[in-house]
C-alpha cells in the first residue's frame, strides 16, 4: 500500500516550477540588464569627459603654436624691415664719402629730393646733389617704400646731435654730426636694429635717450639747437651708452623710436 503522504506524493507541479524558475530568471536578467546599462552610461559619460579634455588640450596646443608662429613671423618681417633700412642708409653714406673724397664740401650737400625746405643755396648743379646722376647718383627712396609699410614722417637729415667719440664732442655747431634719420619707426624694427648691429636691447628694450632733436633740417648750414644729450655717451639715463661707437643704430626718445646713420662726423 502506498502511503499518500510520502516525498513522492508532495511533488510540485511541474508547470508551476517552470513558472517558478521563469520568474527568478527573468528578475536576474533584468537586473543583469539594468547594471550592465548603469555601466555602460557611466562609461560613456567617462568616454565623453575624456574626449572633452584632449579636445581642450588639442585647442590650447594649437593656439599657443599659432601665437608663436605668428610672433615668429612678426620678428621675420621686422628683421627684413631693418635690414632694408640699414642697406639703403648705408649705400647714402658711402655716396656722400666718395664725394668728400673728390673734393665736394660739406656745406654744399644737398637733400632737395626729401623737401624744399632742403634746398642748399651753396649747391649750384647737380654735382652737390645726393640723389642725382651727376653726384651722389642714388634713386630717392622715401621711408615708407624702403621698409615696405606706411610712415607717419619721411627721412630727416639733421645737424643738431652729437656722436660721442665720432668726431669732436663740444656742444656747439662745430661738433654737431650730419645725421640721417628715420623718426617713429615701428618699435619691433628698431630692436632688430640693434640686433643686427650687435647693440644690446635691454630687458627687450632700445637704448634710451634724453633728447633727440630734428626739428631743424639740413640745408647748408650746421646752425640751430643742440641736443644736450649725446648719442653714445657716459650717461645711461639719457645718452644710449649701448650704441657707443655705432655708426647707425635704433634709439628711444619722447616715447618714440628714432633710428640714424651717420653720414657725416665733424
Amino acid at each position: 500500500m502506498i502511503n499518500k503522504h510520502s516525498p513522492s506524493s508532495l511533488q510540485i507541479p511541474r508547470s508551476k516550477s517552470s513558472e517558478v524558475f521563469k520568474n527568478t530568471s527573468d528578475n536576474l536578467f533584468a537586473r543583469t540588464l539594468q547594471g550592465t546599462k548603469k555601466r555602460q552610461n557611466g562609461n560613456a559619460l567617462w568616454f565623453i569627459l575624456i574626449v572633452v579634455a584632449l579636445f581642450g588640450a588639442l585647442s590650447a596646443t594649437l593656439i599657443r603654436n599659432t601665437g608663436t608662429v605668428n610672433q615668429a613671423g612678426d620678428v621675420e618681417q621686422a628683421r627684413v624691415r631693418a635690414s632694408s633700412i640699414l642697406r639703403y642708409t648705408t649705400s647714402i653714406e658711402t655716396s656722400i664719402q666718395k664725394m668728400m673724397i673728390e673734393g665736394m664740401s660739406e656745406s654744399d650737400l644737398d637733400f632737395s629730393q626729401l623737401g624744399t625746405d632742403y634746398e642748399n643755396a651753396n649747391c649750384t648743379d647737380d654735382s652737390c646733389k645726393i640723389f642725382k646722376t651727376g653726384g651722389g647718383g642714388l634713386p630717392y627712396r622715401n621711408l615708407s617704400s624702403v621698409i615696405s609699410s606706411p610712415t607717419e614722417q619721411d627721412w630727416v637729415v639733421s645737424a643738431q646731435n652729437r656722436i660721442y667719440l665720432a668726431g669732436c664732442d663740444d656742444a656747439d655747431n662745430t661738433c654737431t654730426d650730419l645725421l640721417l634719420v628715420a623718426p617713429n619707426i615701428p618699435r619691433m624694427v628698431c630692436l632688430q636694429i640693434n640686433e643686427m648691429q650687435g647693440i644690446a636691447n635691454i630687458d627687450g628694450a632700445p637704448p634710451q635717450m634724453g633728447s633727440f632733436l630734428i626739428d631743424e633740417v639740413f640745408n647748408g648750414t650746421y646752425t640751430g639747437d643742440i641736443s644736450n644729450d649725446m648719442i653714445g655717451g657716459t650717461n645711461p639715463a639719457s645718452d644710449a651708452p649701448q650704441v657707443q661707437g655705432a655708426n647707425a643704430a635704433c634709439v628711444e626718445a619722447d616715447n618714440m623710436y628714432y633710428f640714424y646713420q651717420l653720414l657725416l662726423a665733424r
